[in-house]
This record gives C-alpha cells, structure tokens and sequence, in this order.
C-alpha cells in the first residue's frame, strides 16, 4: 500500500462519520430529485391552483384573502414561493425537502440528547433512517405536502420542553399549531406535564396563541382578520363527511368503506370516545406517579399522538406522520419496537400507494393490524414507563 492510499484511508477513517453523514445527506438528495416530475392529485386540484391564484393576485397581494383551505401561515409560504424563478411544483417540493433535512437534524439531536454517554452513532443512525424512510421522502419529494415543515417544529417544541425551556417551546409549538391543525395531537402532553410537574403558569399556554398571531402578521397587515387565524381550522374541521379519509383508523373496522352514511351518528361519539381514551391514560401516568424524564416523555407523547389518529374520525393517511417519526425514535430507546415501528410504516406505505397509485388494499384489515400495533406499543411503553418508575430497566 503507497504512502498517499494509506494516509486516505487514514483520513477517512478519522472522519468516518462526516463522511458517512455527506454520504447520507447525498443519497437523501439523490432520491428526493429523482422524484421531482411526479405531480399528485393533490398537486393537480390544489397546490398549483392555489400557487397560480396568489400568483394572479400579486403574490404577497393576495394575503388579504383566503385561497384555499390551507392556513394563513401556509399560504404566506406559497406567496413566498410566487416571486422564486422555479416551477411552482418545484418550489413545493423544494420547501418540503428542506424540511426532511431540518426534522432528521432534529431526530438525531433527540437521540443524541436522550442517550446516556451522548453517542454520535445514535444520533447519525437516527438522521440516516429519517431522511432515508419512504414515509418521509414520499410524502416531499413525490406527493409535494408540507408534513415535515409542522413535524419540524413539534419536535423542537418537544426538545425545548424536556429541556424546561417553557416559553420556547410553547413559542415553537404556537408555530406548528399555525402551519397545521394536527399539531394540536401533541397538546394533552403539555396539559399532563403542566398538571403532573407543577412548575410553570396556566397563562403559559397564552404563548401558543400569541405565537399564531405574531407568526400571521404579514396576512394580518394585509387586512386578514385575527379570528381568521382559528376560523380557518374550524372550516377545515367540516370539510369532509366520512369516518375515514384513507387512514386505517379504529372506526373502518366497522365498515370497509368511508362509510360517509354513518358519519353525522358517529362523528360525536368518535370524538368523546378519543377524550376518553387519552384521559384514560393520562390519569394512569398520575396515578401511577411516572417520572418525567425526556424518555418516558416521548414515549407519553407517542402514544398520546397515536391515540387521536387512531380513534378521530376523518383521519387521512399523512396525519399519522408526526407519531411515525417519534416510532422512529423510540427504536433507540427500546429495540423491541422494531417489528412494530416496520408495521406501521408499512401500513402508512400500502395506504399512500393506494392514494397515489391505485394501489389495491383492504383497510378494514389493515385497521385491524393498526388497533394490535397501538396494543402492543401501549404495552411495551407502559412497562418500560412502569419498570423506569420503579427503578429498574428492561
């Protein structure tokens, strides 16, 4: 071996991990850019009709009215986009892209943080299977939708508030609550922190509303109105008729199809069932006096998430990204989770080629297979937080 082959590979070895996190971050890239021509239905029907309107009205002209069911926060975003010498679909995927980035920065500075002896292996690992998982690419780079830019900010919410930095993170949580309604999944964590750790004011959950508004004020100089900021969601909220939109949740075991017929008789319950449901566990973490360490804080926050897709009624396939991800993180916590965190992916996967592509499923099934994955989530998490209370570990 010469001189120079020996010191390359001495070099390389030295900076094995700054080599492996470009080797990741290009490989990310390489898949992202090759799925730039694929244009969605959402695309087609609403994203660039949406773009062209704002554009036609004057880009930051047009903030003064909706367009679109989308937020205000969103609809700045496309405004932005109006005035960039690309093609609106790219500029779509651009922008969702570079959240993929963002959020697996965010994932691997978790796992890095949560780890006893701070190990780099974990946090690239976690960086590696975030920007490289099809649930994320998929949902940016091919489909064109915005899930990774709220995800982003419920994640360093969520790292603020474990790190007791309560005013950032109910700031940043203000943020993702702008960009998406299905922000508000993570909210009965911060209530069960609030009411088991006794540390910081009621009137900090001000700051989420307040963030909304400070981070609407370009829509509200434009002549939006301040209710407009909630209004937005409430209408939202009515858009669809059906049980289900595509998401395997627990009321398709009912019926295999949207059963739209059945929705105004089970739209109620649905939701009084999901509160009682989360109350049901958030009374068993006081009574059980579990610990709040970062850990068992992500684990609550999973399952408190996976709980409201599974159990509200018109769920669609992409709202169960924010607890994929966390799937995602908790791997590293608990290894057992694997077979778990691949089923859910899977599901996610077969349901986002069946919106896609016509994919052939059967989601009554798949309904099933979700309801035994949170079951058995719920009870390796709910051991380890008991065991964790008590002491010891798995």
């Amino acid at each position: 071996m010469s001189k120079i082959e020996k010191n390359i590979l001495v070099f390389m070895e030295k900076h094995i991990y700054v080599i492996a996190f470009l080797g990741v971050t290009l490989a990310g890239f390489f898949i992202r850019y090759s799925l730039r021509q694929f244009t969605s239905g959402d695309m087609v029907c609403d994203l660039l009709p949406w773009y062209n309107q704002i554009k036609e009205m004057g880009g930051f002209q047009g903030l003064g009215s909706q367009v679109g069911t989308y937020n205000m926060l969103y609809q700045c975003l496309i405004a932005i986009m109006t005035y960039l010498p690309i093609k609106p679909l790219y500029a779509y995927k651009i922008l969702s892209c570079i959240f993929d980035y963002l959020l697996a920065v965010a994932g691997a500075w978790l796992v890095y943080d949560m780890s006893e002896k701070r190990e780099k292996k974990l946090a690239f690992a976690a960086y590696s299977m975030i920007i490289l998982s099809p649930i994320v690419f998929i949902n940016s780079a091919l489909w064109g939708q915005c899930d990774a830019i709220y995800t982003f900010f419920v994640f360093i919410a969520f790292i603020a508030f474990g790190r007791e930095q309560y005013v950032k993170s109910f700031v940043l949580y203000g943020i993702a609550l702008a960009l998406k309604l299905q922000a508000i999944f993570l909210l009965p964590l911060f209530l069960i922190v609030y009411f088991m750790k006794k540390i910081f004011s009621v009137f900090y959950f001000a700051f989420i509303p307040i963030s909304m508004w400070i981070f609407n004020i370009p829509c509200l100089i434009m002549g939006r109105r301040i209710s407009e900021i909630f209004t937005v969601y409430i209408n939202q909220t009515s858009e669809y008729g059906s049980m289900s939109m595509n998401y395997p949740s627990f009321w398709v075991i009912l019926n295999d199809a949207s059963i739209e017929e059945g929705y105004a008789f089970y739209k109620q319950a649905a939701i009084l069932m999901t509160i009682c449901v989360l109350a049901g566990w958030m009374f068993s973490w006081v009574i059980n006096q579990i610990s709040l360490s970062k850990r068992s804080m992500l684990y609550m926050a999973f399952i408190l998430v996976y709980t409201c897709v599974l159990f509200l009624p018109s769920m669609h396939e992409r709202y169960g990204y924010v607890y994929e991800i966390f799937a995602i993180l908790i791997f590293f916590e608990n290894r057992k989770t694997f077979p778990l965190l691949v089923l859910i992916h899977g599901i996610s996967l077969m349901t986002y080629g069946f919106y896609l592509h016509g994919s052939t499923i059967n989601l009554s099934v798949l309904a099933v297979i979700n309801l035994i994955a949170y079951g058995c989530y719920s009870f390796i998490l709910m051991r380890q937080l008991m065991n964790k209370r008590q002491g010891t570990m798995e």
